[in-house]
């Protein structure tokens, strides 16, 4: 048996591909006790995060009328207020750089270095 969230889900007859904003807050104004959540969605396809927003239960438990749009959701992460959150895509790794990165070209020290061997091969000529 569906409880009062799945029925509305199973029931939503509007778009939901790239709208969980929408839908999440649509949803939201029907069912005020639910809380809105913010961050990444692991997708087991390929393994990427994206960003998402979905809701949570009393219990913390995720209700995402969104959901579908995805083969598969391998993990919700929640980014809250003050969190580091994703501001790009490292340019040697290709993994998220986030807000309290030490730049917004590199996630690490490490990758840093690696690009600035890549780009300034004349400095380290002799080491």
């Amino acid at each position: 048996m569906m409880n009062k969230y799945q029925k509305w889900i199973h029931e939503y007859k509007g778009d939901i591909y790239r709208k969980c904003v929408e839908v999440s807050t649509e949803m939201q104004q029907v069912f005020p006790e639910l809380r809105m959540a913010k961050g990444l969605v692991t997708i087991m396809e390929n393994g990427k995060d994206y960003p998402h927003q979905w809701l949570l239960d009393s219990e913390g438990n995720i209700v995402d009328p969104t959901r579908k749009q995805w083969a598969g959701i391998e993990e919700y992460k929640e980014i809250k207020e003050g969190d580091p959150y994703p501001i790009g895509i490292c340019m040697n790794c290709g993994d998220y750089v986030y807000s309290d990165s030490i730049n917004s070209i590199a996630c690490s020290s490490e990758c840093l270095d690696l690009l600035d061997r890549d780009f300034n091969p004349h400095k380290y000529k002799n080491k």
